[in-house]
């Protein structure tokens, strides 16, 4: 119906240079963008974010005193403002945790591309450049998001990525677990909770809560070599591998990297 009235008021629009024109081509272009996205993702109907559904409407409507008819009240515009202010107070603070954990994850991606070399992945790994890097703005935003929303999902999965990094893995499981609990389901929550479980001694929940996703397994296999066996550490890394033996369970490499990380942990005992 938006989309009808503002073709419809942008045809009649007969000055291209009146100011209800940028707000009726914004209006159309961002309806566009939401009805075109909308049909291969859903990010905006589960969550908060369904209020931007919104913004094309206000943007037509905003015209409407200059290219809608006479006949059209006032009412139904103040109603939908009020509306509006409504539910963006409802969903202040959510909208503000997401901006702090937006600003946390450009200050990490910064931080942390000031050392990682692409041209030599694991010199250092991305766990060494998380053992390096100052992370203190990332985490000092993170906690703002958390603070008002414990659930912010970016907030929580990279404060578990950067706690497993640094080898605090009863952090990186209680942000992933945070997360879980909050009701988020997506992949990098999975991916994140599964590291998490596999550093936790649960390899066989941290295969169950990545199961069915591609890139699991392997995931598995490289933590359990690049951050476990060359640290030493072998007992992590006999249980990521298990992790992944379960995900791929015909998998000969994998079962004997398994057995050698088993008896190289008993050693050690």
């Amino acid at each position: 119906g938006m989309a009808w009235w503002g073709l419809r008021a942008l045809a009649e629009d007969s000055d291209p240079q009146s100011s209800a024109s940028p707000l009726l081509l914004g209006g159309l272009m961002s309806l566009a963008a939401l009805l075109i996205h909308g049909l291969v993702d859903d990010p905006l109907y589960s969550s908060r974010g369904a209020l931007l559904l919104w913004v094309p409407a206000g943007l037509i409507l905003a015209a409407w005193p200059e290219t809608g008819p006479a006949s059209v009240s006032r009412w139904p515009r103040l109603a939908l403002a009020a509306a509006l202010a409504i539910m963006l107070a409802w969903s202040r603070r959510p909208l503000a945790a997401a901006w702090y954990a937006n600003l946390g994850a450009v200050a990490q991606t910064r931080a942390e591309l000031g050392i990682y070399d692409h041209h030599c992945f694991d010199n250092p790994t991305i766990y060494g450049v998380r053992q390096q890097a100052d992370l203190s703005a990332a985490q000092g935003y993170f906690a703002q998001a958390l603070a008002l929303d414990p659930g912010q999902v970016t907030a929580r999965t990279r404060r578990s990525q950067i706690a497993f990094g640094q080898n605090d893995y009863a952090q990186a499981l209680a942000d992933a677990q945070a997360a879980w609990n909050a009701g988020h389901r997506d992949r990098v929550t999975r991916l994140v909770l599964g590291d998490a479980l596999a550093s936790s001694g649960e390899p066989a929940a941290a295969a169950e809560v990545v199961r069915g996703l591609e890139w699991a397994p392997g995931r598995f296999g490289g933590q359990a070599w690049y951050k476990y066996w060359l640290s030493g550490e072998y007992q992590l890394a006999a249980d990521t591998w298990e992790a992944e033996l379960i995900l791929d369970p015909t998998n000969a490499r994998v079962a004997a990297n398994l057995a050698e990380a088993r008896k190289r942990a008993a050693q050690h005992d």
